[in-house]
């Protein structure tokens, strides 16, 4: 009997290292990091609208391809730009604030079908549909981003490659162009 009360004790308190209760999990749960973008008003230089957030779907790539593809839901930003006002500024948080944002941000044109707009990705987040960025420090959390090629009316999304989650989406910030 006595031998019975021990080993049920032992098991007892070996699961407990194994079991994490809800309330710690909730509580070391990783925060990813994060950046905010607006695009910048031309004559004042300031931050004036903020683009609009959303998930892009994870869709792993198809037989020989080597390029994910992520969806969008919706056909067009909410955020509606003209081509005069595509310069941009990035906020992050102290988190992302030592890292450098061009090897994690990236600019990409959109594809718009029926109900949706797509873009396609590589791992290491280059693609053909990137659009050439560059950025200038404005303090220490804040960077100007301007596109270095020209940018044409369409759809298109600055996408955070630090905010992936476990299924592969992606956070991505979308306006369009007018």
């Amino acid at each position: 009997m006595k031998q019975k009360l021990i080993l049920v004790i032992i098991a007892a308190f070996a699961t407990s290292f194994m079991i994490v209760p809800k309330t710690s999990a909730i509580k070391f749960r990783h925060i990813p990091f994060f950046y905010s973008f607006y695009s910048v008003e031309p004559k004042t230089g300031s931050a004036s609208k903020k683009l609009e957030g959303l998930p892009a779907a994870y869709q792993a790539p198809k037989g020989k391809a080597t390029s994910a593809t992520y969806t969008i839901a919706g056909t067009k930003s909410v955020v509606r730009l003209k081509i005069a006002e595509a310069i941009f500024q990035s906020n992050s948080d102290p988190a992302t604030g030592t890292l450098d944002p061009a090897s994690y941000i990236g600019l990409y044109k959109l594809s718009v079908g029926k109900s949706t707009r797509t873009f396609e990705m590589n791992a290491n987040g280059t693609s053909t549909s990137m659009m050439l960025i560059s950025f200038t420090s404005l303090e220490q959390l804040s960077r100007r981003i301007a596109v270095t090629g020209a940018i044409l009316p369409g759809e298109y999304a600055f996408v955070d490659r630090t905010t992936t989650d476990g299924s592969g989406n992606v956070t991505v910030w979308c306006f369009g162009i007018d």
